[in-house]
């Protein structure tokens, strides 16, 4: 008679806890919550989940008030990044998401857009500062009071006040803050010159500067921008209504800075922006152009010209939008070209499927609202793929692509260079320890619907 063998006894329980921890980091942090009250050892390794929560996006619990409280007590104070946007303060409303913020303690990067309310919180906003490099406070209603916050953020690196009510008295007494690189003042209508341009002399080493709409940008400003931001590297700038000859001495000041490699321009009343552009390419130094177009195929020609540009950001504003694959046949930076976002765009299949041939370094193109591309594109991007050196992701939200092409294409086992994706870029709900930092805003708009992720 043959030997029976024993039954081997298989449990997850038999896992180590490093091990259940490491299946652990496959689930969200609801599912997480969830199995915390399975027994003792889910719980034991949930509170080492907790610890690796490193990035909270508010975003991602619109209308669960209960588990946004939850998460906030158990992963606050390992937190370092956190957000939270309009869509938070619409669904979760303010008085539910300021009472969370003391829960972070150990914050170092801050992003709140639309949540009002935040100078009740004085004391806690103060304390909260002592510890962060990145701050953004968009449209919270803020005004010069928040001085009294950034005064003690000897830390910071960016800062970003877009769409608030201040004046800029605290500006002057910023001096101290040697670290600061970046600031957004973009849509501050009450922003005074006098306090501008002191700040413009106290941060020589300034590095991106927003200021989008703020009509009190003048000649003096620029003059004192130009002298005194020789490293500034980043300037986002437009929807300004200015003299046409005031304009054109303002631009063309703007466009000799000298290490200028990243630009956001949106259209300014009585600007030749073609004149602009054919200056910019000139000295052919931007990396990165964002460009907001209202104007004629002048201004598209001149954008051929660039030779350096790695993301090309544009999106067209005419009465009747012309097709832009002449545009991107044209293009002079191809070879370097890593994204390019053609939002809204008329494009075709066959032109976006030629110019993705002529980008051997494209790794993003963002196609969204692109109306005219469908599933053709795909077919014809098929037998390319072999050749491609990078791995492509394509963004094809309210297209006429279809849900089931990438099954034709079998792009989980025999394509992996190329990823559709159906969704607009958006920020994880959760980065956990292993990533570096918090992800990068994307310039593109996020999606309105409840989404759960986890990036590991």
């Amino acid at each position: 008679m043959e030997n029976q063998q024993e039954p081997i006894e298989t449990s997850i329980l038999k896992l180590n806890d490093d091990c259940l921890l490491e299946v652990f980091l496959y689930l969200t942090p609801k599912k997480v919550l969830k199995l915390e009250n399975v027994c003792t050892t889910f719980e034991r390794v949930a509170q080492m989940y907790y610890k690796t929560c490193a990035t909270m996006n508010m975003d991602k619990y619109l209308g669960e008030k209960e588990i946004l409280e939850e998460l906030s007590r158990k992963t606050g104070s390992y937190t370092n990044n956190l957000r939270a946007t309009r869509r938070t303060g619409v669904f979760l409303k303010a008085r539910v998401v300021i009472p969370l913020l003391p829960c972070y303690t150990n914050l170092e990067h801050l992003y709140l857009e639309g949540i009002t309310g935040l100078m009740n919180l004085t004391e806690h906003m103060t304390f909260l500062f002592t510890k962060l490099k990145t701050v953004n406070l968009i449209d919270c209603e803020l005004s010069d009071e928040v001085g009294a916050w950034i005064h003690v953020a000897t830390k910071i690196e960016s800062l970003g006040l877009a769409r608030n009510y201040i004046r800029g008295s605290f500006l002057s007494s910023m001096k101290h803050l040697s670290n600061l690189k970046e600031i957004d003042l973009s849509s501050c209508f009450n922003l005074e010159r006098r306090y501008f341009l002191e700040f413009c002399k106290n941060h020589p080493g300034l590095k991106s500067l927003g200021l989008m709409q703020w009509e009190q940008l003048n000649q003096m400003c620029v003059d004192t921008i130009f002298n005194y931001w020789k490293e500034l590297e980043t300037l986002k700038i437009g929807h300004m209504m200015f003299h046409e000859t005031r304009i054109k001495i303002i631009f063309n000041a703007l466009a000799d800075l000298p290490k200028l490699i990243h630009l956001e321009f949106f259209s300014c009343g009585h600007l030749n922006i073609s004149d602009f552009l054919l200056l910019l390419a000139n000295h052919d130094q931007l990396e990165h152009l964002r460009i907001s177009l209202s104007a004629s195929d002048i201004a598209l020609q001149a954008l051929t010209k660039f030779t350096k540009l790695k993301i090309f950001d544009i999106f067209c504003d005419f009465p009747t939008r012309p097709c832009l694959d002449e545009l991107l046949k044209n293009l002079q930076c191809k070879q370097v070209l890593e994204k390019v976002v053609l939002v809204t765009a008329i494009v075709t299949n066959k032109g976006i499927y030629e110019f993705i041939k002529m980008c051997p370094n494209l790794k993003l193109i963002n196609l969204r609202l692109s109306e005219r591309i469908s599933d053709n594109l795909f077919m014809l991007l098929k037998p390319h793929l072999a050749n491609m050196l990078n791995p492509l992701k394509i963004y094809v939200k309210h297209t006429q692509v279809s849900y089931n092409v990438d099954d034709y294409l079998d792009l989980d086992y025999r394509n992996p260079k190329l990823m559709i994706e159906y969704e607009t870029e958006s920020e994880n709900e959760y980065v956990h320890e292993s990533d570096d930092g918090m992800e990068e805003e994307e310039e593109v708009e996020e999606e309105t619907e409840n989404e759960e992720g986890m990036e590991n």
